[in-house]
């Protein structure tokens, strides 16, 4: 593995364009920051992407760490992918942070979808 590269999240920025639905879809977000049009579900006060999760991985000596620069990863490819609005763990859904002793290292993946305060 590269340092820094990410092939997993690449993979699926490719791969989930080609099989997203049509952007006249009702409940889509269309021109709201986002690089292509996504379902998506109010919850309360936010509302989510639904059915598309991202994900990040990290690669360090600790645990804490590792999950750290798993999120970091997860902001901003999600920020890239949404805009800025959308990327907020405390708003986020479908959390979920896995990580594996390598050795001396710990890798830690995360998976989340993404989530913003509802505008009314």
């Amino acid at each position: 593995m590269v340092r820094g590269f990410n092939a997993w999240a690449i993979a699926l920025a490719v791969a989930v364009p080609l099989v997203g639905g049509s952007p006249t879809h009702a409940g889509q977000v269309a021109n709201a920051g986002l690089h292509a049009p996504y379902d998506q579900t109010r919850f309360g006060s936010k509302e989510c992407v639904t059915g598309y999760e991202h994900g990040g991985e990290g690669i360090l000596a600790s645990m804490p760490d590792a999950t750290k620069v798993a999120l970091r990863r997860w902001d901003g490819f999600a920020a890239w992918e949404y805009g800025k609005a959308w990327v907020s763990h405390p708003l986020s859904a479908g959390k979920v942070v896995e990580c594996q002793a390598d050795g001396a290292s710990r890798i830690c993946r995360t998976t989340i979808r993404p989530c913003r305060q509802w505008l009314r």
